[in-house]
Order: structure tokens, then sequence, then C-alpha cells
């Protein structure tokens, strides 16, 4: 156990000083999720406070999430940049669409999203983070 929490503290450490320009002091401690609203009128699609910390000292290198960051010597944009997952308050049909702000979270064939990567990790019976809608957005 002692060796899995000090190789996962090791991967953050190399993930936070191995982007230039980039200090510890900038990385957030969580991150509130709040531009994927699909459904606005459902509370089940209210904001999500994601642990940010917590993932980075678990081990989830940085480019499983911020998959388009090419200059590392900047910070990561959010999801939501242009180009990205820009098109916010999808509904029906477009909420799958891959432009979709609410896919970038929820897409489950997806490694970069948060709902994708917990089944998988879930599906190789590691421990995972909550898949049901209700362990993420407050009713």
């Amino acid at each position: 156990m002692y060796r899995i929490v000090l190789f996962s503290v090791c991967v953050a450490l190399l993930c936070l000083f191995s982007v230039s320009g980039i200090q510890a002091l900038e990385m957030p401690q969580e991150i509130t999720l709040k531009d994927a609203k699909g459904k606005t009128q459902n509370p089940v699609y209210t904001p999500v406070v994601m642990p940010h910390q917590h993932h980075v000292t678990s081990g989830v290198m940085c480019g499983t999430c911020h998959h388009k960051w090419e200059d590392q010597s900047q910070p990561p944009e959010r999801c939501i940049a242009s180009g990205c997952h820009d098109q916010i308050g999808a509904e029906g049909e477009d909420m799958n669409k891959e432009n979709a702000a609410y896919n970038a979270h929820h897409n489950p064939q997806s490694k970069h999203s948060c709902l994708g990567c917990h089944k998988k990790k879930k599906s190789s019976e590691k421990k995972a983070g909550p898949i049901a809608c209700n362990k993420c957005h407050d009713q």
C-alpha cells in the first residue's frame, strides 16, 4: 500500500513540475463544472465540484482530461474553450455530440470523460469514481 501511495505522489509531482511555466500553486484544489447544463430544467444537471487535486495525487495524468493541451508552457484551457466542447446547453441527441459540453463529462465510451474513465476503472475492478448521476450531482 505504501508503494502505491508513494508512486501516486511521485507521478503527481512529475506532472506538476514537468510542465514548464506552471507553478504548483496555480493548480486548483477543486473545479466546479457548471457548463455541461444539458437539460437545465432537470435538477440532476446541477454543477459538480470535481476534486482536482485528488485526481492528480491519485496518479491521473494531466493529458487524460486535458487531451488537447498542446502548449504545455501555458495552463490548459477549459473543456468549453472554442474548438473543444463549446456547445453549451445542448438538449436531446445534441448532448451526445463530440463538441457538446455535456459529452465532455458524460461520454461512457471516452477515456477522457469523467463517466468513461470511472466506468473503465470499475470494469477493471480498480477503485473508481462515481458513475451514478446522484453521486456527482446534488438533488
